[in-house]
């Protein structure tokens, strides 16, 4: 049986995988603006999508500020089990990322040293000077995974 705690750990994590996603998305269209050479009609209509999505993201964050400021009051112990499994995500993904990736060893050293900093960020979503934390696009598939295991979605 679900509890409300429950309900809350799945509400603020959906919230932040929302944010992650729009945060992708438009980081996707600046992309595209800057390298894709798109009409003007085009560059015109990924302007207002990138405004739109910064308007949703806004809400989004007010609204995970006002639950995590609730949490952090009433039910401390939540936001801290919140921390704590994206700071098991974080080290299981640099355990896997380690094991598995053959890169040339600068490039393994920066995703390990960017997960370290990860892990130290959810760190200030502790002691509430952040909301959230979003995880690097470029480990993005790896933490995914891991998340699904950890949250059950």
């Amino acid at each position: 049986m679900k509890t409300k705690s429950d309900n809350y750990m799945k509400k603020i994590e959906i919230l932040r995988r929302r944010l992650e996603d729009i945060e992708y998305d438009i980081g996707n269209m600046y992309e595209y603006l800057n390298n894709s050479f798109p009409n003007e009609d085009e560059k015109s209509r990924t302007w207002t999508i990138i405004d739109d999505r910064r308007n949703e993201a806004k809400n989004i964050k007010l609204e995970l500020k006002n639950i995590l400021k609730g949490l952090r009051n009433k039910n401390p112990k939540l936001v801290e089990h919140w921390v704590e499994l994206h700071q098991k995500a974080c080290s299981h993904v640099q355990e896997c990322y380690d094991k598995t990736v053959q890169e040339r060893k600068i490039d393994r050293e920066l995703m390990l040293f960017v997960v370290d900093k990860t892990i130290q960020e959810w760190e200030e979503v502790l002691d509430g000077k952040k909301d959230y934390v979003l995880f690097n696009r470029s480990l993005h598939q790896y933490h995914q995974k891991v998340l699904k295991k950890l949250f059950g979605f």
